[in-house]
């Protein structure tokens, strides 16, 4: 169990935020729960979260995923690092691949290789190659043009990402 994490569940169905408090408890620690989405930012500023599971409709009739998506973007806005997991009962390939355009492939793919149990997992990026911290949070950041090993050194630049997901070690062998 991967106790002390804290999870935020957002979802206007009272039955699923109890579902996946009551489950959700069991293996990560600390769940809060909201059905109002509104709430967000202010949940966010009183807490740092591990990871936020995010509903994509509100509405009574709405399965666009629209909502969600707006949703999604103002997490972001306010952490570029939140680890979000969008979920949903409606919605198709055209939902799952706008949730890709807007970020959600890097937890989408460390969440699969946790559950595979998988020792490799390769990430293609929109990142032009390593920094010495994320250009997406710092504009300072200086690209690394040439990695002849892989030591604390660079695995330090990697950071600690906050989220439930964390970082893993770079391994260079068989590359």
């Amino acid at each position: 169990m991967s106790e002390n994490k804290l999870v935020l569940v957002v979802d206007d169905d009272p039955d699923i935020l109890t579902a996946a408090r009551l489950y959700l408890k069991q293996h990560l620690g600390m769940v809060d729960t909201e059905e109002d989405p509104s709430r967000i930012p202010q949940l966010m500023a009183n807490q740092q979260y591990d990871a936020i599971l995010l509903d994509m409709n509100f509405s009574p009739g709405e399965s666009s995923g629209e909502q969600g998506f707006r949703w999604l973007k103002r997490i972001l806005e306010i952490d570029p690092l939140a680890v979000v997991i969008l979920i949903t009962a409606h919605g198709g390939v055209d939902v799952a691949v706008e949730a890709i355009k807007l970020g959600d492939n890097d937890n989408l793919s460390a969440m699969i290789t946790l559950l595979l149990d998988a020792d490799v997992l390769i990430n293609l990026t929109d990142i032009e190659g390593l920094f010495d911290k994320d250009p997406r949070a710092h504009t300072d950041a200086c690209l690394i043009p040439v990695v002849e090993s892989i030591g604390r050194h660079i695995e330090k630049m990697a950071g600690d990402i906050p989220g439930a997901l964390g970082s893993a070690p770079f391994d260079s062998e068989g590359v």
